[in-house]
Formats: C-alpha cells, sequence, structure tokens
C-alpha cells in the first residue's frame, strides 16, 4: 500500500511543479512585459520633463544671444566680433537654412524640432522674426548632461527589481 501511494504523490507533485513553473513563467513574461510599457513610457515623460527645463533655460540665453547679434548689426563696421558665450555654443542660419555663422560640436541641424537632443548635445532652434545680419534661424547647443538618464536608470531597476518580488 505504501508503494502506490508513493506514486500517486510523486505523481501530484510532478503536476503541481509543472503548473507552478507555468504560472511563474506567466507571472514573470506579464510582469516584464508590464515592466517594459511602464518603463518606457517613464522614459519618455521624464525626457519631456527635462527637454522644457532645457528650453526654458536656453530661451533665456537666446534672448540675451539675440540682443548681442542686434548689437553686432548695428555696429558692424566697427564691431566684427561674433558673440561667444562659455555657457553653450552657437549658431546662425538664413532663410534658406543655409549657414551663416556657427560654432556647434554638432553640424547637421534638425529644423523641424524647436529643441531635441542628439549626440550628447541638447540643440535648441529660435527662429528670429527680424533679420539680424541675415539671420532667420538662431542655434544654440549645451551639452546634454546624463544625470536625469542615470537617475531614471536606477529609478526604474529599483521598480522592477521591487515588482518581481
Amino acid at each position: 500500500m505504501s508503494a502506490s501511494k508513493s506514486k500517486v504523490t510523486n505523481s501530484i507533485l510532478k503536476s503541481e511543479k509543472k503548473s507552478l513553473f507555468r504560472f511563474l513563467t506567466l507571472y514573470f513574461v506579464m510582469i516584464t512585459v508590464m515592466m517594459l510599457s511602464l518603463g518606457l513610457y517613464y522614459y519618455d515623460t521624464q525626457k519631456q520633463i527635462t527637454l522644457a527645463q532645457y528650453k526654458a533655460t536656453l530661451s533665456k540665453y537666446a534672448y540675451v544671444h539675440i540682443k548681442k547679434l542686434k548689437a553686432l548689426h548695428h555696429y558692424f563696421p566697427q564691431e566684427r566680433q561674433y558673440p561667444r558665450s562659455n555657457k553653450y555654443a552657437s549658431a546662425i542660419y538664413d532663410i534658406d537654412k543655409t549657414q551663416i555663422f556657427s560654432l556647434l560640436h554638432q553640424p547637421k541641424i534638425d529644423f523641424d524640432k524647436d529643441i531635441y537632443i542628439k549626440d550628447g548635445y541638447v540643440h535648441y532652434i529660435k527662429t528670429l522674426d527680424t533679420y539680424y545680419l541675415g539671420t532667420r534661424y538662431l542655434i544654440l547647443e549645451v551639452r546634454n548632461d546624463s544625470k536625469w538618464l542615470n537617475s531614471l536608470y536606477k529609478r526604474l531597476l529599483l521598480y522592477a527589481s521591487i515588482s518581481f518580488v
């Protein structure tokens, strides 16, 4: 009698192990898919917030730079030094998107967006209403500090590890 009980117990345990394995596999797949979709949404939201912060700062820089361009425009024969800053690099383009002058590290500009991150730099494109020195577009470029990205990865890793527990 003990031999038959042993067979029944072993067969139940095997089916329970199989069910448990299927359940855990399904659980991990669902958690992984959920964390990936939430992580992508969270990344996109944090990137938009960071770009909004950069845009606020760079629009202040652009305002000051436009004033300097206006002064250069009015005193052009006497003054020929393009305005520079330690905080950002800049470039000016004409209405045909032809480069007039540039101090940028990344020469390729995407004129379809007003602010974007590319190759470790944040580019801000300001369209000018008045044409100082034939300028239609002012591009400001700053180095992208990846602190927000590192913080984001740490938070996502923390949330993912908590969700698997």
